[in-house]
């Protein structure tokens, strides 16, 4: 499972679940988010901005799951909204079988 953040100005980030959440920015190491478990918790984010503070700088993004439901992201939503973005959601057409 994962989920992609796209900021204001393209940059991307990943969400995934490999067992336990965490952030993949692109060229970088990836980020084991902590507390280690199988949901995303609340305050997640504030480890992504510490390490990359740049993408505090911008507001807005983009938040594309591949297979999660909003019930899954509700941490991630509230994170940032404690964080002043202004955010939306889209999901990517299914793959045809």
């Amino acid at each position: 499972m994962r989920v992609t953040l796209v900021f204001d100005g393209g940059e991307t980030v990943q969400l995934f679940w490999e067992p336990a959440p965490g952030w993949r920015v692109p060229g970088a190491t990836p980020i084991v988010i902590e507390p280690v478990g199988p949901d995303y918790p609340e305050g997640g984010l504030d480890q992504l901005l510490e390490a990359h503070p740049h993408l505090g700088e911008t507001k807005r993004v983009v938040v594309v799951p591949d297979s999660l439901g909003p019930e899954k992201l509700g941490a991630l939503f509230h994170d940032l909204n404690d964080h002043g973005y202004t955010w939306v959601v889209t999901w990517l057409p299914a793959e045809p079988s």
